[in-house]
């Protein structure tokens, strides 16, 4: 089985679908910053809901700062709602 994942719930017909998290292609963005480098990771994706086919976008960002130390993270979807995100 296949974990961790985003699941959600389609704004068009109410059915619960899934992206696994591994399947993202994170583009990371370096910051030199007082206490050395930040790491914003970064990325999108657009999928159609299994059911009735409505786009959905999900955008994933985390940031690592220090280094080695997740301080944030914030996922964001379009055309659903966000059930659970653990990606991360």
């Amino acid at each position: 089985m296949r974990e961790p994942i985003v699941k959600f719930k389609c704004n068009n017909c109410g059915h619960i679908g899934k992206f696994y998290c591994d399947d993202f292609d994170y583009e990371i963005i370096t910051y030199e910053r007082e206490m050395g480098v930040e790491r914003e990771y970064y990325s999108n994706v657009d999928v159609g809901c299994n059911n009735c086919g409505n786009s959905i976008r999900i955008e994933c960002n985390f940031w690592e700062y220090p280094e080695g130390s997740i301080n944030h993270k914030e996922c964001n979807i379009d055309g659903a709602d966000l059930i659970e995100q653990n990606c991360i």
